[in-house]
């Protein structure tokens, strides 16, 4: 904006100073020649006569403003980048943001280079209003970024739809998608970490996985120092999300210091609906600390600012933390009414907040004697989180919901819904069993939730006693011998759950091969022995998304199965199978030096010979190799592995161009190993440019008996 502002001055000084030497100049030295004559000095100054002409020097002007009007009329894109910047960053009601979005887009002129483009798309996709709208503006805005080459702004807008296509019931999709996008990331923004990092966590949290989740916010915390123009209100937005995952871990003294940071750094110019979310932050602190009436002194006054019926999540959550309190102090009428507040407003706003309203109405009507009524209430709330897969949620529901029924006396059903908290928080673990294994913590929980409702219980059956003392002593005897099968069965499942998980923890299932997140583990063994090379190859399945569509997913699972199973009778002992995703293997071996690579390919590509059965049918299937030799003298690291896969990879797709089921060898030549490691962007020119240098030659290897 500065720059544009000085070459406007520069063109009016240019202009100004050629008018003043071509019209006033003049002017002034023919007042001056007329005195000369008239005093008889003739022409004493050296100006000619015709330089008093004026209509050459009118001519002139008018070309000088025409070359100047370009200049003074050029739009200043600076100032248009930064003002559809700032309503990303507004704090105003959406409303009030769509107005001033359209009265700028009105007032754009035409043709803005990229980078206004990009801000103006980055508005549009926060101003969209359905899920389908914002992925339709993100690719847009992905497609204009890579026509531009702007790799950072393309990563973004993928993270986006990642994030907000996932769900908490089939987490491993969305976080497989994400691991996809985090290697093929190189050289990225602080930018794009950061937001990966806050994808990672929230996906985490969702389902329940808080260390994991706390990680990668500490990840995303720390990045933010390298982000360049970071908003300040970002900052405390983060140290908010920050202290609400310790409150959800219940680390009280780590989220009253992130808290307290947050308010030392707070900007003025942060919006009402972060103050209130730090607000209903602090206020859940306070009551998980013991400080409840400090917590409601907090939250009362801040609410009672809001609009009444104000659907937006913050003041919602503030509601909700409120009724907690209220339910914690024994006020249970104060907390129905806060909750049925929460229920009202959320006739226009989020279903979440109707659930938790109602869970937490029941809660209190339970608490006012109206048990029946309430449990009803509760299992309304219960039931959306259950169907909309809120983990997290769901399994707090049903801890409150436990605690009503053991407060009503009510032993069977309080067993029953803690048999149910106790599956979904397996549930929530073996969602994220290729990331580690289920925390003892879980089964402690459950263990000492047990030994409650077995004291509850027995207290239960000594009061009994004295009345029926033959029948309570029958009912405890049952009781004793149905909890100790229940026991013995539940140590049973988590046992053999346990020994399953660890078997499986490196293997696909489906293949009977080793997962990618193995293959940093197997890269530590050494394993490639004397005399041998190391060939890398990456193979794909030709069509597979047709035998999905045209047979089912049964017949793709059979397929898988079956290839896995053919490639690991191909390969040796010095040699191993990963399932690196999809319908994509990686196959590692160490070859003799004088070995026959092409016959080796070709071996590969006979496992395809054979059809596959299902259901009847024969599947004829193909694939399409990419295959390169490790340099002996490259190091057998994590690095060599990954340009080595990167170059396999482009020598698949090269198979692919070609026709097919075929493989591609592409061979180092020995100013391409002298020159390893090698340093690259995937383009579609990536191997004849290697070519072009001598680096590799691109062997074509057919099946047996095709030419």
């Amino acid at each position: 904006m500065q720059g544009a502002a000085h070459a406007a001055g520069r063109a009016c000084v240019f202009i100004l100073s050629m008018m003043f030497r071509e019209l006033l100049m003049p002017v002034f030295r023919g007042s001056m020649q007329a005195s000369t004559q008239r005093r008889g000095h003739g022409d004493a100054l050296g100006v000619p006569a015709q330089n008093l002409c004026p209509g050459w020097r009118l001519l002139l002007l008018i070309c000088l403003l025409g070359c100047a009007l370009p200049v003074l009329a050029a739009p200043d894109w600076k100032h248009w980048q930064a003002e559809f910047s700032r309503l990303q960053r507004s704090s105003l009601p959406e409303e009030a943001v769509r107005a001033q979005f359209d009265t700028l887009k009105a007032q754009l002129p035409p043709d803005p280079p990229y980078a206004v483009q990009r801000e103006l798309a980055k508005v549009r996709i926060q101003l969209a209003d359905t899920h389908e709208k914002t992925s339709e503006e993100r690719k847009a805005l992905r497609e204009l970024a890579l026509r531009n080459g702007d790799r950072d702004t393309a990563y973004l807008m993928q993270i986006g739809d990642i994030f907000d296509s996932h769900s908490d019931d089939n987490i491993e999709v969305s976080l497989r998608a994400l691991d996809q996008v985090r290697l093929d990331t190189h050289s990225v923004s602080a930018e794009v970490r950061e937001t990966m990092a806050m994808a990672y966590a929230y996906m985490y949290w969702d389902v329940g996985s808080f260390e994991l989740a706390l990680r990668h916010l500490l990840e995303a915390w720390n990045l933010r120092r390298e982000v360049e123009d970071v908003d300040p209100a970002l900052i405390v937005e983060r140290a908010e999300t920050l202290a609400r995952l310790y409150v959800d871990m219940s680390d009280v003294s780590q989220a009253l210091v992130m808290l307290d940071r947050a308010d030392r750094d707070m900007p003025s110019s942060i919006s009402l609906r972060q103050r209130t979310h730090l607000v209903a932050t602090r206020g859940a602190a306070y009551r998980l600390s013991g400080r409840v009436k400090d917590a409601v002194d907090l939250m009362l006054p801040w609410l009672d600012r809001m609009p009444k019926g104000d659907p937006t999540n913050a003041t919602q959550r503030l509601r909700q933390e409120l009724a907690r309190a209220y339910l914690q102090l024994g006020q249970a009428e104060r907390a129905k009414a806060v909750a049925t507040a929460m229920i009202d407003a959320s006739a226009s706003g989020s279903p979440y907040f109707k659930a938790e309203g109602e869970i937490l109405q029941g809660a209190a009507d339970a608490a006012l004697g109206h048990v029946d009524a309430g449990l009803a209430t509760m299992q309304i709330g219960l039931d959306y989180f259950e169907k909309a897969a809120h983990i997290v949620a769901l399994q707090e529901g049903l801890r409150r919901k436990v605690e009503v029924l053991s407060a009503a006396n009510r032993d069977h059903e309080a067993f029953v819904t803690l048999k149910k908290q106790h599956d979904l928080v397996l549930r929530m673990y073996d969602s994220n069993r290729a990331h580690g294994v289920a925390s003892l913590q879980v089964e402690e929980g459950i263990a000492r939730r047990e030994r409650e409702i077995r004291d509850l219980s027995s207290a239960n059956t000594l009061q009994q006693a004295r009345l029926e003392q033959e029948r309570t002593r029958n009912v405890a005897l049952l009781l004793a011998s149905l909890l100790a099968i229940g026991l013995v069965v539940l140590l049973a499942l988590l046992l053999y759950a346990s020994r399953q998980q660890r078997k499986a923890l490196w293997k696909d299932a489906l293949t009977g091969a080793f997962n990618r997140h193995y293959f940093p583990h197997w890269l530590r063994k050494p394993r490639q022995h004397a005399g041998m090379v190391r060939a890398v190859a990456l193979l794909d399945l030709d069509h597979f998304k047709t035998i999905n569509d045209r047979h089912g997913h049964a017949a793709g699972d059979a397929v898988l199965h079956q290839v896995g199973h053919r490639l690991r009778e191909g390969i040796d002992k010095h040699g191993e199978v990963f399932r690196w995703g999809g319908e994509e293997f990686l196959l590692v071996q160490d070859l003799p030096v004088q070995t026959d690579v092409e016959g080796w390919l070709r071996g590969l590509l006979g496992a395809f010979g054979p059809a596959i059965s299902h259901a009847g049918e024969s599947l004829q299937v193909s694939a399409s190799i990419g295959c390169v030799l490790i340099p002996i003298s490259a190091k057998p690291d994590a690095n060599t592995f990954e340009c080595a896969s990167r170059i396999a990879d482009l020598g698949m797709y090269q198979a692919k161009t070609e026709g097919r089921g075929r493989a591609v060898w592409l061979v180092m030549t020995d100013a391409g190993n002298n020159a390893w490691p090698w340093i690259f962007n995937i383009t579609s020119d990536t191997v004849r440019n290697w070519q072009a240098k001598g680096w590799l030659d691109a062997r074509t290897v057919l099946p047996q008996g095709q030419r």
